[in-house]
This record gives structure tokens, sequence and C-alpha cells, in this order.
């Protein structure tokens, strides 16, 4: 960092030396943004190149309005046409938010609890960003039981979020644990069909050793 201040201050850092810092200078989307506008500052106009890293950070940060707000307004309006990992970035958007979130989650609960995970959560519902990918998280991260899991499930549809096939899986292997075995083949045999949700290998591996984990529970 104080080589590339020195190579800034003495007009040294071009468009490839900004992109460089970005990558792996900046931690966060805002230092991403204060680096670019730095580079205004220095006369140097950011390119596709930077406008596609701060979407990844954006991304990476879990923060997609963000990012689809450089992609169909800053870009635009600074006359940067994407390229194609801009779009193949977009493309991935989705994902790349949710394991964002994930990280973000992750770290919150490692660095301060489950408490705080939680509230972070809660705060992802509240605010729309919580997609099936974060709901699974916190249902294996911060549910104790089944019926903690299941109340988490139906806060998902609440949220206008449909439950994917993880976290059916995830049900069912809780239920297991739990020795329930006759409620787990339920959620398989009835609350999956009922909701258009069709088994994956995981599932299909986890029902087929029913008895097995009911009895490790």
């Amino acid at each position: 960092r104080q080589a590339f201040e020195k190579m800034q201050k003495y007009g040294n850092a071009n468009s490839i030396h900004y992109g460089w810092a970005m990558k792996n200078l900046c931690e966060t989307a805002d230092e991403s943004r204060a680096l670019m506008e730095s580079m205004k500052h220095n006369s140097v106009m950011p390119d596709v190149a930077h406008f596609t890293q701060l979407i990844y950070k954006l991304l990476s940060d879990g923060d997609l309005v963000a990012a689809q707000h450089v992609y169909g307004i800053e870009m635009p309006a600074a006359g940067i046409e994407p390229n194609d990992r801009t779009i193949n970035t977009m493309a991935r958007a989705e994902e790349l938010a949710a394991m964002g979130r994930t990280i973000k989650l992750t770290n919150m609960l490692k660095q301060h609890g489950k408490d705080a995970a939680r509230q972070e959560f809660e705060e992802m519902q509240k605010s729309g960003d919580a997609n099936a990918i974060d709901f699974g998280w916190a249902m294996k991260e911060l549910c104790e039981t089944s019926d903690d899991k299941r109340a988490l499930m139906e806060s998902m549809k609440q949220n206008g979020v449909l439950p994917e096939v993880g976290n059916f899986t995830i049900l069912i292997n809780k239920l297991l644990y739990e020795g329930d075995v006759v409620a787990a083949q339920h959620v398989y045999d009835v609350d999956m069909p009922a909701a258009g949700v069709k088994p994956n290998d995981i599932t299909i591996n986890t029902v087929a050793r029913a008895e097995e984990l009911a009895s490790k529970g």
C-alpha cells in the first residue's frame, strides 16, 4: 500500500496499477469506490475492468442491489460498455451475492457468536436479501431443533422465498438425528412433493440411511 501511494503521489500509477490495488489492497466495496474516486482525482479514468472489479466486490459483500446499480446506471453514465467478464459476473450475481452473505454470516458467527449472527440474518430477512441458500445456512447454524428449522422454513414462505431441496434435506437430516424416522419420511413422501420439490442425490442418500442416522441421534 505504501509503495502504491508513492506511485499515486508522483503520478506514476496508471489504470493497470489501480486495478491491481483494487483487487489486492481493498477489502470492501467502499474502499474500491474510494480508490476509483482517487483515480479520477489523479486524471486516470476508470475503465471496464475497474467497474467489473467493483461489481464483483459488491456481490462478494452480498449487495446485489448496489452491484446492479453499478451495471445498469453507473457504467452507462460513464460511457463504459460491459465486456464478457462483466456480463458473466452479473450472470452469477445471485450466486456470488449469496456466497458473500454466507461468508459474512459465518465470520459473524465465529467472531461474535450466535446472537450476533442471528441478528445479522434477521436484518437480511427484513431487507429482503435472504434467499434459499441464506436460509439453508441459518437452518444449519442457528437452529437447534427440527421445530426451529420448520419455523424458519415457514418464515421463508412469509418472505416470499420458496424452500428448495437443500432446505428440505437439512430438515430431514435433523429429524433423523432426533430419532423421528416417521416425520422425516413424511417430509420426503408428502411435504416435498406438495411443494413441487424433487429430491437430489443427497436427499435420497440421507433417507436411505434413515435407520442408521436415527440410531446415531
